[in-house]
């Protein structure tokens, strides 16, 4: 008697817990091969069309992945762009402090280059135009390296920044159209 009061519950509490899960939007998994350091993780959305297609990375803010980011790519890619979610914190951890941030800034700036570098290996991307969209940190990230890109041709920022430092004056001459929506409200970023 005591086993069917445990099944019971059990049982009425499964198909709520598949449904649960089949909503679940899929986790970052790595994307590039051994000889990639650092490794790209993410979730890449490929539209249902035939391609080639443009594409678009999205880079996370500071708090790292969220679902909210494979939801995202799928938007995208039902809007006709090849999309890859990146979480560039995969293998160096977000940083808790200033210091640990700016040891890693390289290692993240060199994953979003190598983001670049796979979707330029893909047939249905075939060397189209890539375009990052960053999200607070990750928008400081993509200012970072836009310029450094020459198939990144598009850059929208959400709420991030640039750099306090002048850049090169050829920096600027290669850097992509830039799109900045921010809020005069918000308190972390002026």
């Amino acid at each position: 008697m005591a086993l069917m009061r445990f099944i019971g519950p059990s049982v009425l509490a499964l198909p709520l817990l598949v449904a649960a899960c089949a909503d679940a939007a899929p986790r970052p998994h790595r994307l590039t091969g051994s000889g990639v350091s650092p490794a790209v993780w993410g979730v890449l959305e490929v539209p249902q069309t035939s391609g080639p297609h443009a594409a678009v990375i999205l880079l996370p803010g500071s708090y790292g992945w969220r679902s909210d980011y494979a939801r995202f790519a799928k938007t995208f890619a039902d809007s006709g762009f090849v999309t890859l979610a990146i979480d560039y914190y995969a293998e160096t951890g977000r940083g808790a402090s200033g210091a640990e941030e700016k040891r890693n800034w390289p290692a993240w700036q060199a994953t979003v280059r190598n983001a670049v570098a796979y979707l330029d290996t893909l047939p249905v991307v075939s060397r189209r135009p890539i375009a990052l969209v960053g999200y607070s940190r990750g928008a400081f990230l993509a200012v970072s390296v836009a310029s450094s890109l020459p198939t990144v041709r598009a850059l929208v920022d959400f709420y991030g920044g640039g750099s306090d430092d002048d850049p090169p004056e050829a920096d600027v001459a290669r850097f992509p159209p830039l799109l900045i929506l921010h809020g005069e409200a918000d308190t972390e970023v002026s």
